[in-house]
């Protein structure tokens, strides 16, 4: 196949429930979503994350968004999926999980206590100082690989680790994380 796109078609291999390709060019981010049984009710509400990165910009171009079919009901009943949602997307555009791969956070600590620092001078930085008038970068979540905002100091912002029914009714999506999707590569 010259000018096969190998990669798109291992996407769908991995990915067997998203059958057919676009029907149309996807100039912008191609993304599949998924429910299926993770870990029952509860525990493990979604994974996502980016499936393919331009060779150029490094941002990417598909991903994939899987849902536990045990929790999407009363994640709806709550009016918290919508959130889970653009949370998952976050993560398809880069947001954690691209961090390490593009040098944006760092491990200071040891595999065993961890302590994950974001790059000091990107957008992210500048956004935590101008919103909180701290020194320094946002807290990470270290029990998440970096892969988070520390829920600790950003409480209920879209980009933590995880959704607490009782007190996340509304996940702003802060200038913070704005200021990621810069370091990224996207604003």
């Amino acid at each position: 196949w010259p000018g096969a796109d190998l990669d798109f078609f291992n996407f769908f291999l991995f990915f067997p429930e998203c059958k057919n390709e676009p029907g149309e060019t996807v100039d912008d981010i191609f993304i599949c979503a998924l429910d299926e049984a993770i870990d029952g009710p509860g525990g493990i509400l979604s994974y996502s994350g980016p499936f393919l990165i331009g060779e150029d910009d490094f941002i990417p171009t598909a991903g994939y968004m899987v849902y536990d079919t045990s929790d999407t009901s009363s994640l709806i009943d709550n009016g918290l999926f919508e959130d889970l949602v653009l949370h998952d997307l976050a993560q398809v555009m880069g947001m954690g999980s691209m961090w390490q791969d593009l040098g944006l956070v760092t491990n200071i600590g040891t595999e065993r206590n961890p302590n994950y620092v974001y790059t000091p001078g990107t957008h992210a930085c500048d956004q935590w100082q101008r919103l909180s008038g701290c020194d320094g970068c946002p807290p990470l979540d270290n029990d998440s690989g970096g892969y988070y905002w520390d829920k600790a100091y950003l409480q209920n912002e879209l980009m933590t680790p995880y959704i607490d029914p009782e007190t996340d009714k509304t996940r702003p999506f802060s200038r913070i994380s704005v200021g990621a999707l810069d370091d990224i590569g996207f604003v």
